[in-house]
């Protein structure tokens, strides 16, 4: 199905629509929305590309994942998953923005700035 009529229907009715008291904005909380803004630019559902960034499971690592365009069918494997340390921010900021300038350019900055709030909001480590 077409990305435009896709947007058509679900940009004003999503599970992922969230609104804030006093901001006109509306957010959008899906995968693969790095700026979570609702925009057909930026959404996950609509859009063969995406990049989205989460943490492993153990916290040590740093986590993207990218949309497979050709097996968009197949949720199994529509995926890759990229694993990177992220012991040092402004490492683990370049290694994200080295993996997702070969993807999809425009979402270098968008990327670096989700990082960086990630990793800020993680607690350290105790050696």
């Amino acid at each position: 199905m077409s990305s435009d009529i896709v947007w058509q229907t679900i940009r004003n009715n999503s599970a992922f629509l969230k609104t804030r008291r006093n901001v006109p904005k509306r957010f959008s909380t899906e995968r693969f929305n790095l700026m979570a803004v609702n925009s057909q630019r930026y959404n996950g559902l609509v859009n063969k590309k995406g990049v989205h960034i989460q943490l492993s499971k153990d916290g040590k690592k740093v986590d993207v994942l990218t949309k497979i365009a050709k097996n968009e069918h197949l949720p199994q494997k529509s995926t890759r998953t990229v694993s990177i340390l992220s012991k040092n921010g402004r490492r683990a900021r370049n290694g994200v923005a080295n993996l997702v300038k070969t993807y999809k350019k425009r979402d270098i900055m968008p990327a670096q700035r989700f990082i960086s709030q990630l990793l800020r909001g993680t607690p350290k480590a105790k050696k």
